[in-house]
């Protein structure tokens, strides 16, 4: 009994001593990476959807890298960005154009502000499908004011415009004859690729348009060898926005040009998103267009 009542002992102590361990590290972990009373990083926008909480300044506790959301829920340039003047650019898209699994000032936006020494505002939010990234744009252009816009997408940015749930829930809609996007409560309604690419292109025109802007549509590949059927995807929306008198880039054949081990260079093995390396190229390729 006596060394029954021993072990038993030895097994509570054990398992307190775990418990105090692992809050020790949690809480650690979290001192670490800014994120000790940050439990929730991002805001429900009536319109777009989730979009980074402003105020909050988080390192990766794994990847380490630093993640600081502005007002508006737009993302920090880093150390040395440019601020207080008007924008010579404003920056959509997905998490191709936030910078995931970057630092601040590793982005693409953050390295074409430092490429053309002019402001350019990252408004880019992870998991956007191309319709939040044009109504993004439309919420934005007349706060920023800027010369361009840069609407930036990978093809499986198509197929979430009529998704109700992609990383969290968003907003979903349907297209209709004007090219209107709006909120729908009833079951989808199906329309084809190409007549989204098409509501969207007369979209971002009118927007150009009416704030005397001009509109340049990035297609970034999303793996450093593409398949022909997003590869696809991707020349036919930058051909419709083209035919809308739109600006465009295509960075799949850009991409397409490097040697294999280059072109793989540019993306993180396991995650999928570009390298700093990758956004630097990004970054070049676009500030040649605007010039």
């Amino acid at each position: 009994m006596r060394l029954a009542r021993s072990w038993h002992r030895i097994v509570r102590r054990i398992g307190v001593s775990a418990v105090v361990l692992l809050v020790f590290l949690e809480i650690s972990i979290r001192a670490v990476t800014n994120t000790l009373f940050v439990f929730d990083v991002e805001v429900r926008d009536p319109l777009v959807g989730g979009i980074p909480k402003p105020g909050v300044s988080i390192r990766h506790p794994t990847k380490w890298y630093r993640m600081t959301a502005v007002e508006n829920g737009t993302r920090w340039n880093g150390s040395g960005s440019i601020a207080g003047e008007a924008a010579f650019a404003l920056a959509v898209g997905d998490s191709f154009t936030f910078g995931a699994d970057v630092s601040d000032e590793e982005t693409w936006p953050a390295a074409l502000e430092r490429e053309t020494g002019r402001r350019v505002v990252n408004a880019g939010v992870a998991g956007f499908g191309l319709d939040q990234t044009v109504l993004r744009a439309e919420q934005l252009v007349g706060m920023y004011r800027p010369e361009f816009v840069i609407v930036s997408f990978i093809a499986d940015d198509i197929g979430p415009t009529e998704w109700a749930r992609q990383v969290g829930s968003k907003p979903y809609f349907v297209i209709d004859e004007q090219g209107n996007l709006e909120f729908h409560a009833m079951p989808v309604v199906e329309r084809s690729i190409l007549q989204r690419i098409l509501a969207v292109s007369m979209r971002l025109r009118a927007l150009g348009v009416s704030n005397s802007t001009r509109i340049l549509v990035v297609g970034q590949p999303q793996v450093p060898d593409e398949t022909p059927d997003n590869l696809e995807t991707n020349h036919g929306i930058l051909e419709c926005a083209k035919r809308n008198n739109l600006d465009a880039l295509n960075l799949c054949l850009v991409l397409q040009a490097l040697p294999d081990a280059a072109r793989r260079d540019l993306y993180f093995p396991n995650h999928g998103h570009m390298t700093p390396a990758g956004n630097a190229l990004v970054a070049k390729e676009i500030a040649r267009v605007l010039r």
